[in-house]
């Protein structure tokens, strides 16, 4: 759900090198620098707000840099947000101020890592050809674009997508009881679908 599929890569490629030449992940080599957290932390509620805000508002964090400008905005109000209510916003706001956000911003400064831990266990760039896989994703989020999509499939034979118009890379929180209804109907179609006899 809103981040494609891509295979393990044999060369490793550094976050800044991805910021450069995919534009709309800028975002993860600004998570990646160390300063980022306390920069974060120093204004953690505009910084939930502008992550969850809604597809219609006109604040792009994802290119690089751009982060940065909205944070400083003095005297920014909330933005209009995916998430429920403001209690939902508070929760999240709370258990950061609790826990930091070295915490989730460490994903983004261990890609080294994870690239040499994919590669040591020598993965295959394909899934396996009868696997069905479902993956749901939002037509106005900036991070999960068609052409990504479409080159996911020369990966995964049995890939079926779902586009939910208008909505962002937050598409549980915004269109949860849609997307229960086209996951049951998506696994109703796979168990009702005759079964090959299996040979020994």
């Amino acid at each position: 759900m809103s981040v494609p599929y891509s295979p393990p890569s044999r060369k490793y490629l550094p976050i800044e090198e991805v910021a450069r030449l995919a534009p709309n992940l800028g975002y993860q080599a600004d998570f990646a620098k160390p300063t980022t957290t306390s920069q974060i932390e120093a204004k953690l509620e505009r910084f939930l707000s502008i992550i969850f805000r809604s597809p219609e508002s006109h604040e792009s964090f994802t290119d690089r840099g751009a982060l940065f400008k909205l944070l400083t905005l003095p005297n920014a109000p909330r933005t209009a947000s995916v998430l429920n209510d403001s209690k939902e916003f508070d929760y999240y706001l709370h258990e950061l101020r609790n826990g930091g956000m070295n915490g989730p911003l460490n994903y983004y400064r261990t890609s080294k890592h994870r690239h040499d831990e994919e590669a040591l266990a020598n993965l295959p760039a394909n899934l396996p050809e009868n696997l069905p896989v479902l993956f749901i994703w939002g037509t106005k989020d900036a991070t999960a674009t068609p052409v990504v999509i479409k080159n996911a499939r020369k990966f995964i034979k049995k890939l079926q997508d779902i586009a939910f118009e208008g909505r962002g890379h937050w598409v549980l929180a915004e269109a949860k009881d849609e997307i229960t209804e086209k996951v049951a109907s998506w696994l109703q179609g796979l168990t009702s679908r005759p079964h090959r006899q299996g040979k020994l």
